[in-house]
């Protein structure tokens, strides 16, 4: 009797699942077909545009900016080389943490230039700097996107940041899906501790912000069809909403149409 009882609260639980009535209808796209990763600066502006809180930023073209942008963050700042053709730049040092004052500032500007100088693949790759915001330290997230030959578009929740691949446990949910699947995967997210009895876990206001950027994400897989995959890790969960950190977006590959 236990064990029928069991499988009938599951049934009841997956028919919530079914019902597709709220999934929103694809919006007008904004990236055209095209080969390869966009920059970062621009990943994490299509992440805006769908709803994803991103770190505040801009992108500079010379020492004299990064030290104008620098001052006008609240906090330390981050800089990164922003460049389509260096999706994994922290590989290669091509981002530094912690950058407080002027004479820092510059310095970090000038490091990263010799970095991107070095692995840009050629002398006519273009790249400029990006200065965001150091979010403060919380529970880190990734939260991506892939497209499946078979199932299509496919929403990933998953442990971010140097743990990702340490912890694989994650969510996954092929598009469409409901906001009840969206809250399923983040209150199952590491059997329930990401949520639930655990002292890291979140609170309701980064529960729901997480459960909206899942939707976002779904958004931008049905309304993006030039976009093959998002990688958003880390999506840094703070007390009262999440943020993504480091964004990816890569484009299908297909030749853009005259």
């Amino acid at each position: 009797m236990i064990a029928v009882a069991g499988k009938l609260a599951e049934a009841r639980a997956a028919t919530r699942f079914l019902d597709l009535s709220g999934v929103p209808r694809p919006a007008e796209p904004s990236i055209a077909s095209g080969d390869g990763a966009l920059p970062e600066s621009a990943s994490a502006a299509l992440l805006g545009r769908y709803g994803i809180p991103v770190t505040a930023e801009v992108v500079v073209d010379d020492e004299a900016g990064a030290v104008a942008a620098v001052t006008t963050l609240d906090g330390p700042a981050v800089l990164k080389i922003d460049a389509g053709w260096l999706p994994h730049k922290s590989d290669v040092g091509g981002v530094i943490l912690g950058v407080r004052g002027d004479a820092a500032t510059a310095a970090a500007y000038a490091r990263l230039v010799g970095v991107a100088e070095r692995h840009r693949p050629d002398p006519h790759a273009s790249f400029r700097i990006l200065v965001a915001q150091q979010v403060p330290a919380g529970v880190e997230l990734m939260l991506g996107m892939t497209r499946d030959p078979v199932h299509g578009a496919v929403v990933t929740l998953a442990g971010g940041g140097l743990g990702a691949e340490i912890v694989a446990e994650s969510q996954v949910s092929v598009v469409p899906f409901n906001r009840a699947r969206a809250e399923h995967m983040v209150d199952r997210l590491w059997s329930g501790r990401l949520v639930n009895n655990h002292h890291r876990g979140l609170r309701p206001a980064a529960r729901q912000s997480l459960v909206e950027a899942v939707l976002a994400v779904q958004r931008l897989a049905l309304s993006e069809p030039a976009v093959a995959e998002v990688d958003v890790n880390p999506l840094i969960a703070t007390p009262l909403r999440v943020v993504a950190v480091d964004a990816l977006v890569v484009r299908d590959g297909k030749e853009p149409q005259a």
